[in-house]
Order: C-alpha cells, then structure tokens, then sequence
C-alpha cells in the first residue's frame, strides 16, 4: 500500500502543477494589498482613521495605488494618438480649390460684364464720324480708332451692369465709341510717324508776335530776311513783357539779355524739348518801331545785321529733318573729335557748320545708312535732294523753295586695329562751298 501512496504522490503533484494557472492571481492580488495592510496596521489618531474608513473601499484602492491612475491615464494618452496607417484627410484641398474656382467664375462675370457695357450706346454714334475726323490733323486719325477703345469702358460700368448676358455685340462698338470722345487724344499722339511728330513738337513752329505787327524790318534786314521780321509802333519794354507771357506757355523760356542796350537787346530763347537747338530773339528800337526777328546766332552790331539771315521757315524745317535723322541713327554728340584729314575745317568754324553728331561704332552705322535716313528724313518735307561735293567730302544740296541749304558728311579719325564701318561726322551749313 505504501508503493502505491508513494506512486500516487507524485502523480498527484503533477495533476496539481497542471491545474495551476500560468498566473497566481490571488497571490499578486495579496501583495498590492499588503501597502493597504501596513497602513491600516499603523497606529493612526481616531479622527485620522475614521476619515479613511469613510471612504468607499474602490476609491481607497485608487487614492493609494497612484501607478494605476498613470497607467490609466498613460494608455488614455496612447489610443488617443492618430494612427500612421490613416489616409491623410484632404477636405481642406477640396475647399482651396472650389474657393478658386469660385473666384475665376467671378473674374469672368467681371470681364463679360465690361465687355456689355458699350451696347446701349451703339445706336447714336454713327452719325458723329464724319464730323470728328474734320477738325483733326491727318497724322493722328488712324491712331484713333484703335488706341482709345480700353479707356472710356470702364467709367460707365454700373449703368450696364444690369445687362451681363449679350456678349456677342460688344465687337461692332468699338469704332463709334472712340470717335465719339475727343478725351484720349493726348495717348495716341506718338502712333504718329517720327517725320510729322518733331513737326508738331517744335515750339517755335508759328513763333507768335504781338498783335497789329507789320511784316517788315524797316531796312534793317536784308531783302532775303525782310519777310520774317515784323514791325510794331511800341517800344521795346512793352514787346519784352508780351514774349515773356506769351513763351512760357510754348515750352521756350527767353533768358538775360546778352546785349541790352536801350534801342537794341538780345534775347536767348532755350525750347524745352529735346533735339531743338536755341535761338535769339533781336528786338531793335527803330524809327519809333520795334523790328523784331530771331537768328541762329547773336547779332550784337546793327551794321551787321544787314549781312544778318533770320530764321525762314524752309531752314526750320531742314534744321528739324537733320535732327530727326540724328536721332534715328542714335548719333554721338559732336564734340570736336578729331576729323580725318581734308576734313578738318569743319570743327573750326561754328558760325557756318553746325555740327550734328557722329556715328557710332557699337551701332555699325555706315555712310550708305546714314545718307539714306537724311534722303528720307528730308523727302518727308518736300525737299530736293541733289549729290555733289563740299570741299572735299560728300554731301547733299538741299532745296526748298528759295532756300539751299548744304549736309555734309565729314569722315571722321578711327582709332588703329578697330573694327567697324569708319565713323561720319554731319555737319549742316547754309554757305555754298
């Protein structure tokens, strides 16, 4: 019997280790309660204990286990994070992209509605076009029509707002609603061609003289320049204090006197526009008259005046297409640079060439180019063109009516070993050679 015992025992204990779990739950229960025993065991004051046993057993459990309550909060913490397997949200992308949507559809409301807005005024402009083009000047009617159609929409905007739908119309308004305001003429004024446009800039273009001014220079003059001088029964103060109100308004300001005598003073008129040289304004008090007229140089003795030339109208304009052909070409300003030889005297006396400017070598302006600008520039004001020499050099006789007038093309100094066409200097001279 005691064999069988003994064999039984350890199949017992082996039964036993089977049945036991893979955790003792009630002895790891017993030891998070054995800081609860100790403290209960603590000999604490009455009030002191009796305020612990007024607490539920659950809550005494959690106010002394403290590592619970961060446990519990710790694993809070953790399932509240967002996982990285979640597809990005893109609501916010959706809603950028309808707001834009949304703003073109309201751009494009916007320009149909400044395309409608000329329609109700369709009707009435035809018959202004045959009245406007009368009065204007024939360089600026064609840049009219097209320049101004942008700028009068938009100050009628609210009063066709009412009306966004008609687009097809606003293509057959354009041409009457330019025509029909004078107000954008000042833009389009450079559209005109360069020739007509320096024409119309210079300000001493119909150089104003008091009122009641006879034509004539009283002997002064010679018969050639006696046309363009003028006469009037005052003296030569109240002459000056009508220029002086009169030329600030054309863009020339009239300077201190360069001779100022009491019968004879010499006025400096300096135009504020680029590309238009000074002039002189001669006011000689003679035969109880004033003799007023106007030179390219200062004339400070009365008896050279009758050797004097005053400013014609044909010399204005060959001034004027020269300096237009200058700036074409980009010319340098003529600085007395050294002149290749059998040209020299032409930097030596102001008084009868005036310089024009010089080619420039970056700009690889040749002779044939600079002819066939002035040929142009020149052609434009009615002026015959004739090849020849002047001492030596290649030049044009020009001719307007009575007047001649000389180009010259001086051949310039180039420098040795550098490249280009060989560089010009114009000159302009009204002496025969």
């Amino acid at each position: 019997m005691s064999l069988k015992l003994s064999e039984r025992e350890p199949q017992q204990e082996e039964r036993i280790q089977e049945a036991r779990p893979l955790i003792d739950w009630h002895r790891l229960f017993k030891f998070c309660l054995t800081p609860v025993r100790k403290i209960a065991d603590i000999q604490t004051p009455k009030p002191i204990e009796q305020a612990i046993l007024s607490v539920p057993k659950p809550v005494r459990v959690v106010l002394f286990r403290p590592i619970l309550v961060v446990a519990v909060i710790f694993h809070y913490w953790i399932l509240t994070l967002p996982s990285p397997s979640d597809p990005p949200s893109e609501p916010d992308m959706t809603e950028e992209v309808e707001e834009e949507i949304q703003e073109e559809e309201v751009r494009i409301t916007k320009l149909q509605t400044t395309q409608t807005e000329p329609p109700p005024q369709a009707t009435p402009p035809p018959a202004t076009p045959p009245s406007n083009p009368q009065p204007s000047n024939r360089a600026t009617l064609p840049s009219l029509e097209p320049t101004p159609t942008a700028t009068p929409t938009p100050t009628e905007a609210p009063t066709s707002s009412d009306e966004p739908t008609p687009t097809p119309t606003p293509t057959s308004t354009p041409n009457p609603k330019s025509e029909a305001t004078p107000e954008p003429t000042p833009s389009p004024s450079p559209t005109p061609d360069p020739g007509q446009g320096t024409t119309l800039e210079d300000p001493f273009n119909d150089f104003p003289f008091p009122p009641n001014a006879a034509t004539g220079s009283l002997g002064l003059l010679s018969a050639e320049s006696d046309a363009e001088a003028r006469n009037i029964p005052s003296d030569i103060d109240g002459v000056y204090g009508f220029y002086t109100s009169v030329l600030p308004e054309r863009n020339i300001s009239i300077g201190e006197p360069v001779k100022n005598e009491q019968n004879f003073r010499i006025y400096p008129l300096t135009p504020q526009v680029e590309g238009i040289e000074p002039q002189f304004l001669h006011l000689v008090f003679h035969q109880n008259k004033t003799v007023i007229f106007r030179a390219t140089q200062a004339v400070t003795e009365l008896a050279a005046l009758q050797d004097a030339e005053s400013i014609s109208v044909e010399e204005r304009q060959f001034e004027q297409a020269i300096n237009a052909a200058g700036n074409d070409l980009t010319l340098s300003q003529f600085r007395g640079v050294e002149l290749a030889q059998g040209a020299t005297q032409f930097c030596c006396n102001p008084n009868r060439y005036r310089p024009k400017g010089i080619t420039v070598a970056m700009f690889q302006t040749t002779l044939d180019d600079l002819k066939a600008t002035v040929t142009s520039r020149l052609q434009e004001q009615s002026f015959s063109i004739r090849p020849t020499s002047y001492q030596g050099v290649e030049a044009f006789e020009v001719q307007l009516s009575s007047f001649t007038g000389y180009v010259i093309f001086a051949p310039a100094y180039q420098q040795p070993g550098r490249s280009g066409p060989p560089p010009y200097a114009m000159f302009t001279s009204t002496t025969p050679p």
